[in-house]
């Protein structure tokens, strides 16, 4: 009998993993670090050019030649190539190991949207396992793309701080991370090399020369302008940073880096640490902490003051997120560039351990937990833009058994 019910147990088992197989659509399984627009021909040496990318850090790169997908795989690269009707996708792409999707366009006008969602619809159909990719504007775009378009990303250009000319805009950041989760997709999101707003006036102001090879140096204050960029966005569940431009990253020609560059490579190498924690996390809530940005005031919220976790420190962004066991994570990010945040944050008596993740070692750390008014606290120092990860662990689960038709179930109760 035991055996019987075994066998039909295993079938049951062997169909729906079948099943699931045969319908399974693509989900992307590694947080995206992309140098976009890294090859415009400008250099004579792709094997050079890809080399210098992977050792930056990056793990994907926007690249339009398809036939270097060998090579990008050669050094641990996935590709978003420019492969699209008419041309046909062949089973080289469809199979390769470093194709990661299909560059479709960027910040498409809405008049093109129709004809966006034929070509994305396209290459969904005649490769289910991997992505098309539009690039948009930025808030008031998402709702009109996402009703015409069925994305299986949402990548967005945005215009919080893009280049650091304009007060901080937290609307579209918002907007992505909601319209991305009621869609079911996860959000991609761009940010700029270099922090001077003098690098787009240099582009104007010299139209004969190849697309964004004019630069200008970096801002004294480039690294914390592009930490407080990065963190918050993680803060906001972004499952991907996509960095413009490698144009601008490289010296026009060359595969050497351009001074400056150490501050998005710093960054890389942190992302590839906390990526994979990252990439399964679900995100459920952002506040900030008084003083809350004003022209995004009716895009932010203050934290509740009967949340589970609190915190008096100024000047905070809370991304507050779960992973697939129901365990709590906090994306602390010092929204301000201006000084370090002491930190101090307070969570309920029976939160017995708080770790913070180790951005260099990719180790969880836990933090003195000491004890006020029924309250656990945890005081930690954030750098100017920079953010933390935080593991939140309740007390010890009660366990109880639970015989049912001879299996055993655990319960935990908090």
């Amino acid at each position: 009998m035991l055996r019987t019910v075994v066998t039909i147990l295993l079938t049951v088992m062997v169909i729906e993993t079948v099943t699931v197989a045969a319908d399974a659509e693509w989900e992307m399984s590694e947080f995206v670090i992309l140098l976009g627009w890294a090859s415009h021909g400008d250099h004579p040496d792709d094997e050079a050019k890809m080399a210098a990318i992977a050792q930056a850090g990056f793990n994907t790169v926007m690249w339009y030649n398809a036939g270097q997908l060998d090579l990008a795989h050669q050094y641990g690269l996935k590709m978003l190539n420019q492969v699209k009707p008419p041309n046909l996708i062949a089973d080289f792409h469809r199979e390769h190991p470093a194709n990661w999707g299909y560059y479709v366009g960027d910040e498409p006008p809405v008049s093109e949207y129709p004809a966006m969602a034929a070509e994305v619809n396209f290459i969904h159909e005649t490769d289910p396992n991997h992505p098309a990719y539009v690039n948009i504007t930025g808030k008031s775009e998402i709702a009109p793309f996402l009703a015409a378009v069925d994305p299986k990303v949402l990548s967005y250009t945005g215009t919080y701080k893009w280049w650091w000319y304009n007060t901080p805009y937290y609307e579209s950041m918002e907007t992505s991370r909601t319209a991305g989760l009621a869609a079911g997709i996860p959000v991609m999101r761009w940010i700029e090399v270099n922090a001077n707003p003098d690098v787009e006036t240099a582009q104007l102001n010299n139209p004969d020369v190849p697309a964004w090879s004019i630069t200008v140096p970096p801002p004294p204050d480039n690294a914390e302008k592009l930490r407080q960029s990065v963190y918050s966005s993680l803060a906001y569940g972004v499952k991907a940073i996509q960095w413009f431009t490698g144009a601008i990253l490289f010296e026009y020609g060359t595969s050497q880096l351009r001074p400056g560059s150490e501050d998005v490579v710093t960054l890389n190498l942190e992302l590839q640490k906390l990526g994979p924690t990252l990439i399964d996390l679900e995100s459920v809530d952002v506040f900030h902490t008084s003083p809350l940005p004003t022209k995004s005031f009716d895009a932010v919220r203050e934290l509740p003051v009967d949340y589970w976790v609190q915190t008096a420190t100024p000047d905070l962004i809370l991304g507050i997120f779960k992973d697939s066991q129901d365990n709590d994570y906090i994306m602390v990010n010092n929204r301000e560039i201006d000084g370090s945040r002491q930190s101090v944050l307070s969570f309920p008596q029976d939160v017995t351990n708080v770790a913070a993740f180790d951005k260099r070692d990719g180790l969880w750390i836990d933090l003195p937990l000491t004890t006020l008014e029924n309250r656990a606290l945890v005081e930690f120092i954030l750098a100017p833009g920079d953010g933390e990860l935080l593991k939140v662990v309740p007390e010890p689960a009660t366990l109880g058994l639970l015989l049912m038709g001879g299996l055993v179930l655990l319960r935990r109760r908090r």
